[in-house]
């Protein structure tokens, strides 16, 4: 059936507590993005089944604990807000501006919410903050709910509503007349197995037969239809055969706002209602609704065609199934990219200023993910999001959280992790194959949302195999989080902390080798791989990475503000502003050109060279001079150029020798506030917040550049954007805008 298109979203009711929902309109807030949220999902609890509407995620523990969390409205902290709701219970659904769910050890259903059309059931029109039970003396063992009404199927398999009954939802004559308590619609005699809500209208499974998959039945609907299906012998408010369908008999039923899809006896989705989206699997443009059930097939994909499914699931404009073998497959609204990455999708028409990109072909979720046939034993969205909880009963999520205001960033080879602004959380995530980057465009990517850290880190940052922070403890404040290769996201990120004696100034994180700057004393502790003597303690032996620390030989007790890690050679910063290095030499890393100094054990100082900051790409360093007073601040580099990434000109193949061994000034780069660099890339910002990078193109970085002999030349980025730090990772560069310090990357070339 075609449902009448609601554009105006009113987002859940405040709670006076903790979960904190505001009103919006869905355009406003798309466009606007001014807030930011995440999914706190580094819980300790694990969780069965979930359920969402336009603002609120909600979830059932498996103790039948249910937690809410606030998808969109947390301006001003992290982690995001959220409401541990009274009682337990076995399953639960959400409204435009209310929830119900069935207590565990009761049977009973319990409301919250707005109440103004009498859908909490309560005999009034009173909103509740806190659960309220249902005027009922009935078993239920499922419920619907909707935009102002609730649905329930007792033990017996009547149906029961009430809320509006506007376009004859509650099945009796008096539009007008809403009902405060539920009223049994079904008669006696049917039985009833499956419901389904959408706005003003419900659909039910009739008890019909039962097989080796599991029970069938016709569909029969109840309330608004504008597509013509009702048979004209009968009023709106009694239930409908849908003609379209036929007698045909049905597994599984779901329905959205205007449309509802089902699993037939064949095991094949069927759906019908609002095409505008594509949510019914066929081009809009040929076809925007239609009034009678269509099987969604693929004209190319025939795994999709020959899957059976076993659960369907229906969001605002969306529609996914899940077959047998555990693969998810989704099509329609796909702007904030709810269904996973947005490869292939179209663009259909703006409206309000705003354009839509719409996935109308079925296409299997998160099929980038470096986990293969990720199975999803639950699945809600709504109109902007979508979320699954994995068998690992890890909680996974996809579209619009608003973006994350940051602070800081760091980009390493498989982690990606950036500082809040409020609340100086770690938001992480990994990079694999073409994902987009999460952090910056969490409705653009096929993982889960950033990862938050419990703790408040002052720094962090990311490498190849970990990710290290340092907190505000006194004490005791280094934490590394390690790549495990696992399904298990949280354990991804599982920050734990380092054995340091004294609390850390700064952290580095390398390729094979980490290094912490001691607060108190300056000192410099490294751990790893220890090759080519990068660890600086004197010999080459090497020691468990991220795990056991060591202090480098400094017997004249030089005290260091900052340090860099290239692949393997560590750099220091001292506190008068000297640099000293060890490790590899082979590349002049060190700053030496003594070629017989392959590599240095122990400190080696690099003369005539005073920087403000230092940072390293694989096989080079580069430092800004300490020159404020002129206001000239220029970029000094040494180290591998095969690639320019040095700033001189190469005078033979990329693969000979190219190699700076002593520091030397980048040309065209004055008034430079900070730098960055990669494997064979540098880029740098300067004093009017611009852009400049040299070297190798990673990704098109470097976009429209077309002059690769030019390469050692900076070259100005992102001319359209002013950012106030960059990072560089292997295959992107990401910046925090001046504008409204949230991160916008770039490169990723697919």
């Amino acid at each position: 059936m075609r449902i009448f298109m609601i554009q105006k979203l009113n987002y859940l009711f405040t709670f006076t507590t903790l979960l904190c929902i505001y009103e919006a309109n869905a355009n406003e807030t798309s466009m606007k993005r001014s807030k930011r949220s995440v999914v706190w999902n580094n819980h300790e609890e694990k969780f069965r089944s979930l359920f969402s509407n336009n603002s609120a995620l909600c979830l059932i523990a498996n103790n039948n604990n249910l937690l809410c969390y606030n998808l969109h409205s947390d301006p001003n902290k992290l982690p995001p807000n959220t409401q541990k709701i009274i009682g337990q219970y076995k399953t639960a659904a959400a409204g435009e501006k209310h929830f119900c769910a069935i207590g565990l050890h009761d049977s009973a259903i319990y409301c919250w919410g707005s109440n103004n059309e009498g859908q909490l059931g309560t005999g009034d029109q009173q909103n509740s903050f806190f659960p309220v039970k249902v005027y009922s003396f009935e078993l239920f063992t499922n419920l619907a709910v909707s935009k102002n009404n609730s649905y329930a199927l007792d033990s017996t398999g009547k149906i029961w509503g009430w809320g509006s009954n506007q376009f004859g939802q509650l099945g009796y004559a008096n539009l007008e007349l809403p009902s405060y308590y539920p009223s049994q619609i079904s008669s006696d005699d049917d039985q009833y197995f499956a419901i389904s809500a959408g706005n003003d209208y419900f659909c039910a499974i009739e008890h019909e037969g039962e097989d080796s998959f599991g029970k069938f039945g016709q569909i029969y609907c109840y309330g608004k239809n504008f597509t013509e299906q009702e048979n004209e012998d009968y009023p709106e408010y009694n239930p409908l055969i849908l003609k379209g369908m036929g007698a045909n008999h049905y597994y599984a039923v779901s329905s959205a706002v205007n449309h509802t899809c089902a699993i037939n006896k064949q095991r094949k989705i069927e759906c019908w209602g609002e095409n505008k989206f594509g949510q019914l699997g066929i081009n809009p443009s040929v076809k925007n609704y239609s009034d009678v059930s269509v099987l969604v097939t693929h004209p190319t994909d025939s795994e999709f065609n020959n899957s059976q499914f076993k659960s369907i699931v229906t969001t605002a404009n969306a529609t996914c199934g899940t077959t047998d073998t555990n693969k998810t497959y989704c099509f329609g609204d796909n702007t904030f990219g709810q269904l996973g990455y947005k490869l292939g999708n179209e663009a259909i028409k703006e409206e309000n200023g705003f354009r839509y990109s719409i996935q109308y072909l079925p296409k299997q979720l998160d099929k980038n993910s470096d986990v293969i046939n990720k199975s999803y034993v639950s699945l809600a969205g709504n109109a902007k999001t979508l979320c699954g909880l994995t068998q690992q009963q890890e909680l996974e999520c996809w579209g619009f959280t608003e973006k994350n205001y940051f602070k800081e960033i760091s980009l390493g080879d498989d982690f990606y992790c950036g500082l809040s602004l409020k609340g100086t959380r770690a938001l992480c995530g990994s990079a694999k194959k073409s994902n987009d980057n999460h952090l910056t465009h969490p409705w653009n990517t096929t993982v889960q949302f950033p990862w938050v850290s419990k703790e408040e880190f002052i720094q962090v940052s990311a490498g190849e195999f970990a990710v290290c922070g340092i907190t505000g403890e006194n004490t005791s404040n280094t934490y590394c989080a390690f790549n495990k290769k696992t399904p298990l996201f949280e354990n991804k990120f599982k920050f734990k902390k380092v054995n340091l004696q004294n609390s850390s100034l700064k952290i580095a994180v390398g390729d094979s080798h980490v290094c912490s700057i001691q607060k108190n004393s300056g000192q410099i502790y490294c751990s790893g791989n220890n090759a080519f003597g990068q660890l600086g303690i004197g010999s080459l032996r090497s020691s468990k990475y991220a795990v056991e620390f060591k202090p480098i030989v400094n017997p004249l007790k030089i005290q260091f503000k900052d340090l860099a890690l290239s692949g393997r050679t560590t750099c220091g910063l001292s506190v008068t502003n000297e640099v000293y290095c060890f490790g590899s030499n082979e590349y002049g890393e060190i700053g030496s050109n003594l070629i017989a100094s392959m590599s240095k054990t122990t400190l080696h100082k690099i003369k005539d060279l005073k920087l403000k900051t230092i940072v390293a790409g694989n096989k080079h360093f580069c430092g800004v001079t300490l020159d404020d007073t002129q206001n000239k601040n220029k970029l000094y580099c040494w180290g591998d150029n095969s690639f320019g990434q040095v700033g001189k000109q190469n005078i033979a193949d990329p693969y000979q020798n190219n190699n700076i061994h002593l520091p030397h000034e980048v040309l065209n780069t004055q008034n430079v506030v900070s730098v960055t660099a990669s494997e064979h890339t540098t880029c740098f910002l300067n004093k009017n917040n611009e852009s400049y990078c040299f070297g190798k193109d990673l990704e098109n970085v470097f976009e429209e550049r077309s002059l690769a002999f030019l390469n050692h030349i900076p070259y100005q980025v992102q001319k359209n954007n002013s950012y106030t730090s960059i990072s560089l990772g292997k295959k992107m560069a990401c910046g925090i805008l001046k504008t409204d310090k949230t991160i916008n990357c770039w490169g990723m070339k697919n």
